[in-house]
Formats: structure tokens, C-alpha cells, sequence
């Protein structure tokens, strides 16, 4: 609960950026005949890193009521503060005379709207739609012309892919962003370059430990490496500070954690650790199989010892990559935290001892497996405990 009160706290600071106000035509669903839904031209903006806002009819009709020119902004037009590029209307057959009127009066205000293959061929009245409805619209024949039809408003990306989601927040003095890797299987490398060439500077903010890292940034961007299911939160900013600042984080040595760990188990009703078995090297089962505990809820202890002989004053972080439901961490008696949304990391820069090291990874399972109800029974969760491998990862700095 922390992180997403955190987490909702930096995304809740100024105004959000979004290219494009996606047309909700409720009306065209039970009008008939042939329309898509609104969430597909959404859908492809966010493949593309670019962002939308969903506005109704009504929102349109009040502008009209307000004066259009009273909406006018330097790159297009505003909604209730928020300013979009284009208005883009996904296809439908019938159209009602709210959107046309709006269409044309915005139209003629210099309003870019975009319209998905092909204009609406008559209104839901059965008259025909006006001949100056199509003199107004930019019509595309698919979803992969039409984010090349939308200028991005804050930042280029170089490297994304349609798995990349971005979120950003605008106020006066910086660029509030979110980034998150959708895919559950493909790590994503990628730069991100601000539209503005003064923002200089990148804080990297962590919402489970409430920490701030300051970056410095290269003339082609910022360069991040997601993982997958990994999401990340930056702000960008300008500092005339001359000061040195990191350009990039490098792994430069990875020790897996190839060890035999004893591993224990207590029960929700239960008051203490019991041994459960010994796991060998490289043996990392769903413990709620088949061959395990399938009704077990609780928690599970792996218990294990590991030698370390790097430089103990480089930046050191502790990788999980698969686990289920969160991770406490407790190393060499000191407990460091909790890990929850896999694959997960840790910080365990001064922390660690030369030779042996004692590590126990408590992981907390959900009580999906002993309700048994009529939801849980068919809900999709992952195998209960660690299921890959943990490492630890040693990083050195690049500067500008």
C-alpha cells in the first residue's frame, strides 16, 4: 500500500501530457451496422508511447457552448485543462448531429481530427451526413497510419516497443513520468529524449523505499533497461549546475546464488518455522505442486549461506526473478525489506561481508489456495514460492 500511495502521489503533480482525445461513441454501438471499439485507437498510441485521454459528446457540446475559440491552445485544443493534439473518432456507420456539428465548427477553427476508415456514411436519423463533415476530418485507412498523424507532445522514444507503456505528468519546473514493461518475457532497452533540450537532468524515484537517484543525461537521451513486468518512474528537469552526474548504471560482475538452501514453512495458523525440505542447487519448484503442499498458505523460509569476495564498496543489488506472492530479505541478521512484483530487486550496497554471507528470503504466499471459493479456484496465479534463480549484481557509474 505504501508503494502505490507513493506512487500516485509523484503521478498526481501537474497536468497530464496526452497527444490525443479518443471519441467514447457510445451512440454508435446501438445505432448498428458496422463500428470498432474506442479502445483500439487507444490501444495502438500506447504501442507507440504516446498517450490519450477518453472525452464523451457532451464534453465536446460543452466547448461549443463555451466558444471553441475560448479552447484554443498552441498545439490544439483543451479539455477541462488538458490540451490534446487531435480529436481522433474511431469508425462507426451512423453518426448523430452533435459530432457533426462539432466537427465542423471545430474544423474550421484550424481543430486537427483524425477519423479511422473512412467517414460515417449517414446520421442515425437516416439523412445524409454533410458534404463539409469530410472537408474537416484527416481520414486513415488503419491504426498504423494513425499515430504517425499525431505529434508527440513530450518526449521521442528510441528503441520502444508495443509492450512499452508511458505515463507522464506535466507541471511548471519538471516532467513527471512513468515506464513499465508489459511483457511477462522480453526485457526492453530503450532512450528517451524530452522534447524540451533544456531538461538536462533525471531523478530516478523508487516508490518502495521512497529514494531519489539524480542522473545525468546524454545529448541522444536517456538510456533504461526494464525487465520484464518492471516499471520505473523519472522525473525530467533543467539544472544549470555544472556538477558531474551518472549517464549510465553498467553491470560489470554477476554472481548467482548456486547454493543449497534449507527451506522451511509456516502455516497462517501456525506460530512457528518447521523444516520442509532441502533444496539443491539449481532446484527451484512451484511449492504449491503436485509433489509439494497444492492447499499450503503462508509462508516459506529459504535458508542459505554464500561466499563474497568482490569489492565491498561498489554498488551491489540483490535480483529475483521469479517468485510468488513478495519477498522479505534478511541478510546476515538484518532485515533490508520486502520485494513484491517480480522479477525484483534489492540493495544490498554495504551490506554485504568478505567471505561468508547467511541469507534468508521469506516469501509470503496468497490465501488463494485454502479458500477454495467459487473465484479463487479459477483465478491465474503464479507457483508459490521462488521459481528462479536469485542473483547478485555488482554496477559501476558512467559520467558525463
Amino acid at each position: 500500500m505504501r508503494y502505490m500511495n507513493s506512487a500516485a502521489k509523484f503521478l498526481s503533480r501537474g497536468v497530464h501530457v496526452a497527444e490525443a482525445a479518443v471519441l467514447y461513441h457510445a451512440e454508435a454501438e446501438w445505432a448498428g451496422e458496422e463500428y470498432e471499439l474506442f479502445q483500439k485507437p487507444g490501444r495502438n498510441l500506447m504501442e507507440h508511447q504516446m498517450d490519450y485521454d477518453i472525452v464523451t459528446e457532451d464534453m465536446l457540446m460543452e466547448i461549443i457552448s463555451d466558444g471553441i475559440e475560448n479552447h484554443l491552445t498552441e498545439d490544439g485544443f483543451d479539455i477541462n485543462g488538458v490540451s490534446f493534439s487531435v480529436l481522433v473518432l474511431p469508425h462507426r456507420t451512423y453518426i448523430d448531429d452533435a459530432l457533426e456539428e462539432f466537427v465542423i465548427k471545430a474544423g474550421m477553427t484550424g481543430i486537427k481530427i483524425i477519423q479511422i476508415k473512412g467517414c460515417p456514411e449517414k446520421k442515425i436519423d437516416n439523412e445524409e451526413v454533410s458534404e463539409e463533415f469530410s472537408k474537416y476530418v484527416t481520414v486513415v485507412s488503419d491504426y498504423h497510419e494513425l499515430y504517425r498523424n499525431i505529434p508527440r507532445k513530450a518526449f521521442d522514444v528510441c528503441g520502444g516497443n508495443k509492450y512499452l507503456r508511458s505515463y507522464a505528468m506535466k507541471d511548471v519546473e519538471k516532467l513527471h513520468t512513468m515506464w513499465f514493461n508489459e511483457s511477462v518475457d522480453e526485457k526492453i532497452s530503450f532512450r528517451i529524449k524530452p522534447l524540451d533540450a533544456g531538461f538536462n537532468r533525471v531523478i530516478h524515484y523508487d516508490p518502495w523505499n521512497e529514494k531519489k537517484e539524480i542522473w545525468g543525461m546524454a545529448v541522444e537521451g536517456f538510456r533504461v533497461e526494464l525487465e520484464p513486468g518492471e516499471a520505473v518512474f523519472f522525473d525530467f528537469y533543467k539544472d544549470k549546475n555544472e556538477k558531474e552526474y551518472p549517464l549510465l548504471r553498467k553491470m560489470t560482475y554477476r554472481q548467482k546464488l548456486d547454493i543449497s538452501w534449507k527451506l522451511f514453512s509456516k502455516g497462517v495458523t501456525e506460530d512457528s518455522f518447521e523444516p520442509f525440505r532441502i533444496l539443491q542447487p539449481g532446484e527451484y519448484p512451484g511449492l504449491n505442486g503436485i509433489a509439494y503442499n497444492p492447499t499450503f498458505a503462508g509462508a516459506y523460509r529459504y535458508c542459505g549461506n554464500f561466499s563474497w569476495h568482490e569489492n565491498l564498496e561498489k554498488e551491489c543489488v540483490l535480483h529475483i526473478p521469479e517468485a510468488s506472492d513478495c519477498v522479505k530479505v534478511i541478510l546476515n541478521d538484518k532485515e533490508l525489506g520486502w520485494i513484491a512484483g517480480f522479477p525484483g530487486k534489492i540493495d544490498l550496497t554495504g551490506k554485504l561481508l568478505e567471505g561468508e554471507n547467511r541469507l534468508i528470503l521469506e516469501v509470503r504466499t496468497t490465501l488463494v489456495w485454502t479458500r477454495k471459493d467459487g473465484a479463487s479456484t479459477h483465478l491465474q496465479v503464479p507457483a508459490t514460492g521462488i521459481t528462479g534463480e536469485p542473483y547478485i549484481g555488482v554496477y559501476e557509474f558512467e559520467y558525463i
